[in-house]
C-alpha cells in the first residue's frame, strides 16, 4: 500500500500504529501491517486487561499513558499513530469518572465523552512535554467519523464535516484557521510537504501547505458522490448531476439548485467524473 509510512521507512522512520481495541477489529492490524508500520498495539499487547471498557477495548485515560511510555522508548526518527475509542458510542466512561464531566446531567451522551477525551490529551501531553523527542514532533489530529444523529442541522454534507488540526509546539506559523475544504487524504502529503520529503508519490489529496489554485473535497455514500469547492457542494449520482448548493447562501442544503444556470455546476460535474475515472 502506498503509504506515508512506507515513504518515511527510507529515511530511517520507524513507526509503530496504536490502536486499543481487540486486535483484529476493523482488521487495522492487517491495515497497518500493509501499509508499512514496523509494530502494532493492541488490546493483546496491552498488560492490564482489567482496563477493558466492555465493549471495544481499553479505555482511553489508561491506554494513553501505555502508548506514552512506548512512544519514550523509540529511537528518533520515528512516526506513530493512536487510534482512541472512547469518545465513540455506546460512551463508556471508566467508574472513577462517572461523577465528573457532567454525566449524570447530560443531555447529550457524547458531550461528557468529548470533556473526558480533552481530559486524557491533556494528561498525555503533560506525560510527553518534557521529553526530548517532543518538540520536534508533527501532531496531526483527526477523526475517522462523526456522530451524525446527533447534529442539529443534518445535511448529506455535515455527515462529513470532522476536525483536522495540525499542531507543532515550536511552529507558530501552524496558528491559522484553514479556510479552504479538507479531505483526510489531504493528511499524508500535508505530512510529507511539511517534512519537506522529496519523494514523488500518487495520492488523492493536496498538501494544506502548498499553494494550489484550487481545492476540494469528495465523499460517496449510498451512491451518491459529493464534492465540494470552496461555497459550493456539487452531488453525482454515478451519470449525472442531481444536486447543486451554494453553501454561502444554503449552508444547511434546502434549496437545490441543480436547475439553475450556475456556471459551477458543469466545472464540478466535470471534476467529480475526473475523480470517479482515476480511482
Amino acid at each position: 500500500v502506498n503509504s506515508y509510512v512506507n515513504i518515511l521507512k527510507k529515511y530511517g522512520y520507524y513507526s509503530a500504529y496504536f490502536h486499543a481495541s481487540k486486535n483484529g477489529s476493523l482488521r487495522l492490524d492487517e491495515m497497518a501491517k500493509e501499509c508499512g508500520f514496523d509494530s502494532y498495539y493492541g488490546l493483546n499487547e496491552y498488560p492490564n486487561k482489567n482496563h477493558y471498557d466492555g465493549n471495544w477495548g481499553i479505555f482511553d485515560d489508561k491506554f494513553f499513558p501505555f502508548c506514552a511510555d512506548k512512544i519514550n522508548g523509540f529511537k528518533e526518527p520515528f512516526t506513530t499513530t493512536i487510534f482512541n475509542l472512547s469518545s465513540h458510542f455506546p460512551f463508556t466512561m471508566p467508574e472513577e469518572f462517572k461523577n465528573s464531566f457532567g454525566v449524570e446531567n447530560a443531555a447529550d451522551p457524547q458531550i461528557p465523552m468529548i470533556r473526558y477525551t480533552d481530559y486524557v490529551l491533556k494528561q498525555f501531553f503533560k506525560k510527553i512535554k518534557s521529553e526530548p523527542w517532543y518538540e520536534n514532533t508533527l501532531f496531526v489530529f483527526t477523526a475517522d467519523h462523526t456522530y451524525h444523529e446527533l447534529s442539529e442541522n443534518p445535511t448529506e454534507l455535515s455527515k462529513f464535516s470532522i476536525p483536522i488540526l495540525f499542531f507543532s509546539p515550536k511552529d507558530t506559523s501552524l496558528k491559522k484557521k484553514m479556510t479552504f475544504p479538507v479531505n483526510q487524504v489531504d493528511v499524508m502529503p500535508s505530512i510529507l510537504d511539511y517534512l519537506n520529503v522529496p519523494d514523488t508519490f500518487k495520492c488523492f489529496g493536496n498538501s494544506i501547505f502548498s499553494p494550489i489554485p484550487s481545492r476540494y473535497a469528495f465523499n460517496f455514500e449510498k451512491g451518491l458522490y459529493q464534492l465540494v469547492e470552496k461555497d459550493a457542494l456539487l452531488q453525482f449520482d454515478g451519470v449525472e448531476a442531481v444536486g447543486f448548493y451554494d453553501l454561502k447562501t444554503d449552508p444547511f442544503q434546502r434549496s437545490n439548485a441543480i436547475k439553475s444556470k450556475d456556471p459551477r455546476i458543469a466545472l464540478l460535474t466535470k471534476r467529480i467524473k475526473a475523480v470517479i475515472q482515476t480511482y
